[in-house]
């Protein structure tokens, strides 16, 4: 795939010289036609291939539920790219979600970090990805003030957004933080709960259904509902073991059989 951009790249550098010394001699109007086609069409069949590829390995990720698979082929797909320095962070913060569902905390604290110090601007929907991840990292580590404050700083980039689309389309975003903070903080459970319950009903991924068991099985122990608990967390567990939730599933499963085993003893 690189190699296929390297060629496009020289070809449109042929093309622009070539064509430009034609306009000159010959005139201008005819020959910008012809660059515009030799530049631009290939170009559009270039990024409609990278949409394609992108889009099958986060649908693949979405079912087979592995991010160590994700972070592997996306990788080894950019390794194909040339990408400015914005690309490149815009790449790294989605490689954040993977991460975070693999667990490797200490990887996505430093990418973060990263992006933070290199000021560089981001728009908005990549500044909300960016919050997001460090909800995300809050969340996971414990961080309950912290957290409260990254999603005050989301709500007022989202309200204050002048992209439409921001405004309309980042309120599941929002609304899955804000759950996430209730269930470490203790408040407002039964919000916490019918949040991740409508993602059970409505999400269209195993991955997203995963998640939001795994979180309503963190209500249902705060809330002393320990059966229910156990269930889900015990199909949470039946997934790929690199993914975070699954490890904490199957561990809390078995400090329960530890303490239940100790307390019939």
């Amino acid at each position: 795939m690189r190699i296929t951009r390297f060629v496009y790249l020289i070809f449109s550098l042929l093309c622009i010289a070539t064509l430009f010394a034609l306009s000159i001699s010959y005139g201008y109007r005819p020959f910008l036609t012809i660059l515009m086609i030799l530049v631009l069409v290939p170009n559009y069949f270039l990024r409609a291939d990278d949409r394609r590829r992108t889009a099958r390995i986060i649908f693949d990720y979405s079912n087979n539920c592995d991010p160590d698979f994700y972070i592997e082929k996306m990788r080894k797909y950019r390794r194909g790219c040339f990408l400015s320095r914005k690309q490149k962070m815009v790449y790294k913060l989605y490689d954040c979600v993977a991460l975070i569902d693999a667990g490797r905390f200490q990887e996505v604290l430093d990418i973060l970090i990263e992006i933070d110090e290199a000021k560089v601007p981001l728009d908005d929907m990549t500044n909300i990805l960016l919050i997001k991840n460090w909800c995300e990292y809050f969340y996971y580590n414990n961080y309950d003030v912290k957290l409260k404050q990254a999603i005050l700083r989301l709500k007022n980039l989202i309200t204050n957004s002048k992209n439409f689309d921001v405004r309309n389309g980042s309120g599941l975003i929002y609304h899955n933080l804000e759950a996430k903070y209730y269930i470490l903080s203790g408040e407002n459970l039964p919000r916490a709960r019918k949040i991740y319950t409508d993602v059970t009903n409505f999400a269209p991924s195993r991955l997203n259904v995963a998640r939001a068991m795994y979180e309503l099985a963190l209500i249902d122990i705060k809330e002393n509902r320990y059966n229910e608990a156990l269930d889900r967390l015990k199909k949470v567990s039946e997934l790929n073991d690199s993914l975070y939730i699954v490890r904490k599933s199957r561990e809390i499963i078995s400090q329960y059989e530890e303490y239940k085993n100790g307390a019939i003893l």
